[in-house]
């Protein structure tokens, strides 16, 4: 039988590590990463305080979520296209404005 909590790369406590080192490091690299973190804390303070209705707060929540992941994909794609290389190349400039504009798009639906 497979133990569920282990495999070739490490148990899930590993992997957890991994996430965390990839979110501190988004965090500490990209101002648009700190701006939805602080953004979701502020929000959450504040449906705490002020929102009248649980649903209310959960969809906040629930979108607000989905702005922080959206940011920290769009930087890990940024940063994959920036390890590939430097010098300027017509298809990584467009795979950055991809990301950058599902970026764009999830903050015009969270606001």
């Amino acid at each position: 039988m497979t133990n569920i909590w282990r495999n070739a790369n490490g148990g899930a406590f590993s992997k957890a590590k991994y996430a965390i080192n990839g979110i501190k490091y988004g965090f500490c690299e990209d101002k648009s990463i700190r701006i939805a973190f602080y953004t979701a804390i502020i929000y959450s303070i504040l449906s705490l305080l002020f929102c009248p209705t649980i649903m209310i707060k959960c969809l906040g929540t629930i979108l607000i979520s989905f702005w922080v992941i959206m940011e920290l994909i769009n930087c890990s794609i940024e940063t994959t296209v920036d390890r590939i290389g430097l010098e300027y190349n017509k298809l990584s400039g467009h795979a950055k404005d991809l990301s950058a504009g599902a970026s764009l798009v999830v903050v015009s639906v969270v606001i």
